[in-house]
């Protein structure tokens, strides 16, 4: 029994001291594993030394093992990454393509020390390696161009290393002018690299950045004065300086310039093997910008990362192996070994080092900015047709301003506001609508003098007020199509147009309820609650708006190849469009029982006009409505234009509301004689005999209600349950 216990101890002692294997998969467009190979070998003595029970083995697609473009590089380390089960633990990837992996990846803050990430650049960290707060991984290598300039050659002209494009420009100039006179034909003066899509959007891209007027200002627009001055300059170098074969020809063969000591100025990476030519002629600095203190490079490299579903037995061990990679020691030997440029700034800042290293200068602060892989879902068509329209100026006629314009349209979203730098639609609508606005708020003003009671007797001055508010609700439904397009202004929309429908004609319905031809409990109820019914009404609707807030609205993105993008509120949604129906069938019953009270009502004398004015402002409010529920599925697709037909619509439906339902009250004595207006006055003044209280406006106007009048009308009612026939009774009468 002994020899069992032993035996089953001693296997449980080898399971639990046997080694972890862990995988690592690298991604790379580059031919060769280097440095990450040495980071692995590296990895594997450290854990020998410090029995770690670790073995970390690569595995690599890279061009030499794979016959990959960028695009299907990328497809292919997607699917490996968003497999459940991944037979790989870490992943070495591109950092210009971090935010398609935010979902798959561990955040490394929640593992790492906050000390070991704070030694990292600031800058470099929240360009290449964050989503949103979520570290996904952390840089091993980054990766950008520089300046090489021919020391032997400008040594013999005395001439400086270039700072700005202007310099080049002009030292290159002078120096090609003086060896073609010496017979030296074949000198390169520039190479530009601006080729094919994904190295000429990067180029695009580092040019516009270089003319930004200080090295804190954001990329300059496609069209700013700074981007036009650059292009123009560029054009001049190739063609004074350099030439389109030049220009165009491929980044992966320039080394050769570099080799053979036959370019004044190269452009090309900062790579371990410039360092392995004999002889090497060349100083490397800072690409040039527009002004001295002023560059810019396109920031590349490589992170490693965990995935989210690695089980725990891994992860302490996979974690082993990212902070062994971010030791500064580890980045420093593989520095000095000049395999890599480190994301540890203050590597560049060891005077002791830097005397070893040298040219730490040129990696303290190279001002760079992301791989734009991010400013549009599909990056390679997107170079494609960027960097088109550059080389249509470039190597062609084309008009600058227009090819930059075309440029900055393909991510550019357009908006309309009051700045007019793009149209002034936005401010001519703000001020028009405020002026109407404006006149309408005053108005309320005609409500005090008392020879206008007998034209707003209608309803009570309060209630007048009410109606105003409803129609400056839907007025201030333009000025949520101001600006950027956000899920809360497509709400606003929404309830602006249902909250001022309510406010409109809540009011409206409750004169009518009160006034119906029959005495009954609802309408006296009403008539005793006139506030308490306008609020349960009121308070309903704006439940139920508030549901619709529960859900974020959708905000559509109108990409146009030729032409200006824009955005408009998109109802996708299951939810917001179920809440949105619930909403518009709440105000359409109010409006259908509106209706049937003005049937019943119809030929009453004494509300005879004010009832064809009501009628009027719902039959264009049901076009308007209709036409504005259906306007964003029309396939309008300039964004100037879908502005200006919306707000003209909402400004029809204002100005239509308020003249048709208060305005024209204003003129109602020139459109009906005297006498029709003392009966107006008349009717909406008699006396409830019973109270013996006088109508006011400031009053109840209800009493007529309950006048003798009702009685004669009840006495004439016929004899019959159908409520079509009683209410044929009651659209018949006229007193």
């Amino acid at each position: 029994m002994g020899i069992y216990i032993k035996t089953l101890v001693l296997l449980l002692l080898i399971n639990f001291c046997r080694a972890i294997d862990l995988n690592i998969l690298l991604s790379t467009i580059e031919p060769s594993t280097s440095p990450f190979q040495e980071y692995v070998d590296s990895f594997n003595h450290y854990s020998k030394q410090n029995n770690l029970d670790i073995n970390l083995e690569l595995k690599s697609m890279t061009t030499e093992n794979f016959s990959l473009s960028i695009e299907n590089s990328n497809m292919m380390f997607d699917s490996l990454v968003k497999k459940k089960r991944s037979p790989y633990d870490i992943y070495i990837y591109d950092a210009a393509w971090t935010r398609n992996y935010c979902p798959y990846f561990i955040d490394l803050k929640e593992h790492l020390d906050k000390e070991n990430i704070n030694l990292f650049d600031k800058n470099i960290i929240s360009q290449l390696s964050l989503c949103g707060d979520k570290l996904i991984g952390m840089p091993i290598k980054l990766a950008y161009e520089v300046l090489y300039s021919n020391k032997a050659l400008l040594e013999k002209y005395d001439k400086e290393v270039p700072k700005t494009w202007q310099q080049l420009y002009e030292t290159g100039k002078e120096i090609i002018e003086q060896e073609k006179a010496e017979g030296n034909v074949g000198l390169v003066g520039y190479n530009g690299v601006f080729g094919d899509a994904e190295m000429g959007v990067c180029s695009v891209y580092e040019l516009m950045y270089s003319s930004r007027k200080t090295c804190d200002s954001p990329l300059p627009e496609f069209t700013s004065p700074e981007a036009v001055e650059a292009a123009i300059l560029m054009k001049k170098i190739k063609e004074e300086v350099s030439s389109d074969d030049y220009f165009k020809y491929p980044i992966e063969n320039t080394v050769g310039f570099l080799q053979m000591g036959n370019a004044l100025f190269v452009k090309f990476f900062v790579h371990p093997i410039v360092f392995m030519i004999p002889n090497f002629q060349y100083k490397m600095s800072n690409l040039p910008g527009m002004t001295e203190d002023v560059t810019g490079t396109i920031l590349t490299g490589y992170n490693v990362g965990i995935l989210n579903n690695i089980s725990k037995e891994k992860l302490k061990s996979a974690m082993e192996v990212i902070k062994f990679f971010i030791l500064k020691d580890t980045q420093k030997q593989f520095v000095l070994q000049r395999m890599i440029i480190s994301a540890i700034s203050s590597i560049y800042e060891d005077d002791e080092f830097c005397a070893i290293l040298g040219d730490c200068e040129l990696y303290r602060d190279p001002q760079p900015i992301v791989k734009p892989v991010d400013v549009a879902k599909d990056f390679n068509q997107y170079a494609t047709t960027f960097t088109n329209y550059f080389y249509e100026y470039l190597y062609g006629d084309k008009d600058i301003s227009t090819a930059l314009k075309s440029m900055g349209d393909l991510t550019k979203i357009y908006k309309v506001d009051i700045d007019t730098k793009e149209t002034s639609i936005g401010l001519i609508t703000v001020i028009v609508f405020s002026i109407t606005m404006a006149i309408m708020l005053s108005s309320l003003l005609l409500l005090i003098p008392e020879k206008n009671e007998k034209l707003f007797i209608f309803l009570p001055k309060s209630f007048w007020c009410l109606v105003i508010f409803g129609i400056l609700c839907i007025s201030s439904v333009a000025f949520t199509k101001l600006g950027d397009v956000t899920s809360i202004k497509c709400h606003m929309n929404n309830i602006l147009f249902s909250i001022g429908y309510v406010f409109i004609y809540t009011p409206i319905l409750f004169r009518l309820l009160i006034a119906f031809p029959e005495e009954n409990k609802i309408s006296k109820w009403i008539n005793d609650n006139k506030y308490i019914f306008i609020s349960i009404i009121i308070f309903i609707n704006l439940v139920l708006n508030g549901f619709t807030l529960i859900k974020d609205y959708g905000v559509e993105n109108i990409i146009l190849n030729e032409g200006e993008n824009f955005q408009k509120c998109d109802m996708d949604k299951k939810y917001s469009l179920v809440t949105k129906i619930i909403v518009i069938t709440y105000n359409v019953a109010l409006l259908l029982l509106i209706l049937v009270l003005m049937f019943v009502e119809w030929n009453l004398k004494h509300s005879v006009k004010d009832l064809r004015f009501i009628m009027s402002s719902i039959y264009m409010n049901i076009i308007t409505f209709g036409i504005l529920s259906i306007f964003s599925y029309f396939n309008i697709r300039n964004y100037k234009l879908y502005f200006g037909l919306y707000v003209i619509l909402v400004y029809i439906l204002s100005l239509v509301n308020y003249i048709t339902l208060y305005g024209i009250r204003i003129l109602l004595p020139k459109l009906i004689n005297k006498d029709d207006i003392d009966i107006l006055k008349f009717r909406y003044s008699e006396t409830d005999k019973k109270s013996g209280n006088q109508y006011s406006m400031s009053c109840d106007p209800t009493s007529i209600m309950s006048s003798a009048t009702t009685t004669s009308r009840i006495a004439t009612r016929n004899q019959t349950n159908s409520l079509f026939s009683r209410a044929l009774e009651y659209h018949n009468q006229v007193e």
